[in-house]
């Protein structure tokens, strides 16, 4: 997500920084154009109103030569969502009145998911195109 561009607000937004503070239950998005904050619950909603600018050519530089974005999904990141689903488990376990944040952490968690499946398909696309140019 973060370096890549989004249409909101009839706008195209660079995302500059995304960070979740469990704390406070909120998720800030940094754009090149303002800060959004929501909370655990609204997020998914607000998220699904960015819409992905096509980037032509498989992002071709000026060169004519395919280049790889840097991922955005690594492994301190998989790690730190590991933590947070265990943590989850747990407080469930002790206490039911915790589902419903769960359930919005979960939520939450699938659209990460879903961010580096889209990353492993980008990836996948660069080696065919590779492979053929």
């Amino acid at each position: 997500m973060v370096g890549n561009q989004y249409k909101y607000g009839g706008h195209t937004h660079t995302i500059t920084s995304f960070n979740i503070n469990e704390e406070k239950e909120k998720v800030t998005i940094q754009t090149n154009r303002r800060c959004y904050e929501r909370p655990y619950e609204s997020v998914e909603t607000f998220l699904n109103s960015f819409e992905p600018v096509q980037k032509s050519d498989w992002g071709m530089m000026q060169t004519g030569e395919p280049h790889l974005p840097e991922m955005q999904i690594n492994s301190a990141v998989i790690s730190k969502l590991k933590d947070v689903l265990m943590d989850n488990i747990e407080k469930v376990k002790t206490d039911k009145l915790y589902i419903p944040q769960a359930t919005s952490i979960k939520l939450m968690v699938d659209s990460v998911i879903d961010l580096a499946k889209i990353e492993v398909a980008y990836m996948e696309a660069y080696v065919r195109v590779k492979k053929n140019a």
